[in-house]
C-alpha cells in the first residue's frame, strides 16, 4: 500500500537511513538527528508558529510503500518572493536506490494534491534544467511549462525551469510500477453483479483497463458493461477512469452507478484514492450517474485534437472527481 504519512517516531530510523543514503549520493541536505526536536520543528512549520524570516508554513510528508520508506517531501502552504523564483510549493527527495522507477512522479503527484487542500489551485513546481529526473516527473504529472529563469547561483548561473500543476486531481499521469491485474473474475452486489470480460494491458497511450459485464444480480442477464482504467495519463484526463454503457432498454435503474460502487474496492487495491469521470455535456444521464456516486464536478474542458475522444467526434467533456477515501 502506497501512502503519505506525517513524520513520526515509528519511522524515524528509516528516515535517517534514507537521508544518509541521499547524502552519500551527493545530495545536499541537512539531517536533524534528534527525533523529538525535529518533530516539534515540523509541527511548528505546519502550524506557522515562530517561523524565521523567509520561511513559510509547510507540511512534511514521508512516502511509504507498505512499511518501506521511499522518500521525504514538503508541501508549502504559500510562497514568498524567493520561492516564486526557485523552490516553488513542493520539494521532495527519493532514496537513491529507488530513483528512476516511477516513485518521483508518484511522490510529486501526491504532494500536488496536498497543496490543493490549502486552497492552491495551481502549484508551482521548479527544478534545475539539468535535473532530468525532476523534468520527467513533472512531465508525467502533466505540469504546464511556465518559463525558464536564471537562479544566478553561478558562475555559470543555474537555469531553473518553472511549471504549474493542477491540484484538482494531483495524480494526473502515473502508472503503478510493476503493474499486475488483480484476480477479480466476479464481483457480487445486491442488484447487479460484475463479471470480468477482458483485461487490456497498458500501451504508450493508455492505462491498463478492466472491462466487466454488468449482470442482473444472481443471473446471466447482461445489461451493459463498465470499464475501470488504472492510473492517470493525458487520455484518461479526457475519457476518465470509469467508462460505462447500459443497454437502452435497461436504462433508468441506476445500474451504472451501482456497478461503479462495486469497482471502488478494486480501484483502492491499486492505490487509487480518486477516480475521474467524464461525460458529454449533452448527456444528462451520465452526469446523473456521477452525481449519484457523490463525484464532484470540476470543469468543462475542450478536448485536445490528439485525444481519442476528439477523434470519435466529441469536442467537450464535463469532468468529475470521485473521492474513494484512503487506500
Amino acid at each position: 500500500m502506497i501512502r503519505l504519512i506525517k513524520p513520526s517516531v515509528e519511522y524515524w530510523q528509516d528516515y535517517l537511513e534514507a537521508m544518509r543514503e541521499c547524502q552519500k549520493a551527493g545530495d545536499i541536505i541537512e539531517i536533524q538527528k534528534n527525533a523529538a526536536i525535529a518533530l516539534r520543528s515540523f509541527k511548528a512549520l505546519e502550524e506557522g508558529r515562530g517561523l524565521p524570516e523567509g520561511i513559510v508554513p509547510c507540511d512534511h510528508f514521508w512516502l511509504l510503500s507498505g512499511r518501506r520508506f521511499i522518500g521525504a517531501g514538503v508541501a508549502r502552504h504559500c510562497l514568498n518572493d524567493a520561492l516564486e523564483r526557485n523552490g516553488g510549493h513542493i520539494n521532495y527527495i527519493v532514496r537513491p536506490a529507488l530513483r528512476s522507477r516511477g516513485w518521483d512522479a508518484k511522490f510529486l503527484s501526491l504532494l500536488i494534491k496536498e497543496c490543493g487542500k490549502h486552497g492552491i489551485k495551481c502549484a508551482l513546481i521548479t527544478y534545475p534544467e539539468s535535473n532530468r529526473r525532476a523534468e520527467e516527473a513533472a512531465n508525467r504529472c502533466d505540469c504546464n511549462p511556465l518559463d525558464r529563469i536564471s537562479a544566478e547561483e553561478g558562475p555559470p548561473p543555474v537555469i531553473i525551469t518553472r511549471c504549474l500543476a493542477d491540484t484538482k486531481i494531483g495524480v494526473q499521469t502515473w502508472r503503478e510500477p510493476m503493474f499486475k491485474f488483480k484476480d477479480a473474475v466476479r464481483i457480487f452486489g445486491a442488484e447487479v453483479d460484475l463479471e470480468l470480460a477482458l483485461t487490456i494491458p497498458a500501451d504508450r497511450s493508455y492505462c491498463p483497463t478492466y472491462r466487466f459485464n454488468i449482470l442482473k444480480s444472481g443471473t446471466r442477464h447482461r445489461v451493459g458493461y463498465i470499464d475501470l482504467r488504472i492510473g492517470f495519463d493525458p487520455e484518461i484526463f479526457c475519457s476518465g477512469n470509469v467508462g460505462y454503457y447500459v443497454d437502452e432498454r435497461q436504462r433508468g435503474h441506476g445500474y451504472a452507478a451501482k456497478a461503479a460502487v462495486l469497482l471502488a474496492p478494486l480501484a483502492r487495491a491499486h492505490h487509487m484514492r480518486t477516480l475521474t469521470i467524464t461525460c458529454n455535456p449533452d448527456n444528462p444521464a451520465s452526469a446523473k450517474t456521477a452525481e449519484k456516486l457523490g463525484a464532484r464536478y470540476l470543469e468543462l474542458i475542450r478536448l485536445p485534437k490528439t485525444s481519442g475522444q476528439y477523434k470519435q467526434g466529441d469536442r467537450y467533456k464535463r469532468r468529475y472527481i470521485w473521492d474513494l477515501g484512503p487506500v
